[in-house]
């Protein structure tokens, strides 16, 4: 288990992984964050099957040699789709738990921080372990109710932008450009070697700072 943090916040980070994990292993999972999970990684594996064509040579050289030194089965993305998604769809809240409560079950906890954080003390390892044991001591409750809350998409404009002119250059390249009233622009380049797959790029421009001072 691990966290990202500031070099400065990393006692309380600690703090809170320890403490969020022994709350998992008491209390268990709310079954909206079994449910988010599952969501997650049946859409992940939809879209390995989705990507599948697409994929770099050197990516599926590294797939095959990995699975062949770890001595395992090389399934395809279609495979692994099939295998796993009505697994992942019929676990529940209770698997989950034991599952993790087997996972931890040994005492031995290795702890680790790494990068630029300043541990301010003449035995680093010892104030780790003062840390790690201080929250230790901590009480954690059950979480009674987790809140589910939408993504706060913008609202749809109430009409389409209209349409000032289109462009179509580098006929080529198959680029066309689209200005709207107002004055957003918006270019398009289709491709096919990358199929089920949009990318998006908004540039705002330089703004105020690119007018001289006059």
């Amino acid at each position: 288990i691990t966290a990202t943090c500031e070099p400065d916040r990393w006692e309380p980070s600690l703090g809170q992984l320890e403490q969020i994990l022994r709350q998992a292993i008491e209390f268990g999972f709310a079954p909206s964050e079994l449910d988010r999970v599952k969501a997650s990684v049946i859409a992940s594996l939809e879209q390995a099957v989705e990507l599948a064509n697409s994929r770099k040579s050197g990516q599926i050289a590294q797939r095959i040699l990995s699975k062949i030194n770890n001595r395992k089965m090389l399934m395809s993305s279609q495979q692994r789709l099939d295998l796993l998604k009505p697994y992942v769809e019929n676990l529940t809240v209770d698997m989950a738990h034991r599952a993790l409560v087997a996972s931890w079950d040994k005492n031995h906890r290795l702890i680790t921080v790494t990068g630029n954080a300043v541990i301010e003390s003449e035995s680093p390892e010892e104030r780790l372990l003062t840390v790690f044991s201080q929250s230790s001591g901590t009480a954690v409750s059950k979480i009674e109710k987790i809140e589910n809350r939408s993504f706060p998409y913008l609202v749809p404009a109430d009409r389409p932008g209209q349409i000032r002119r289109s462009i179509e250059t580098a006929a080529d390249l198959g680029i066309e450009i689209i200005e709207f009233e107002n004055n957003v622009r918006l270019q398009l380049k289709p491709t096919d070697f990358k199929p089920n797959e949009v990318m998006v790029n908004l540039n705002f421009g330089p703004g105020k700072k690119s007018l001289a001072q006059d």
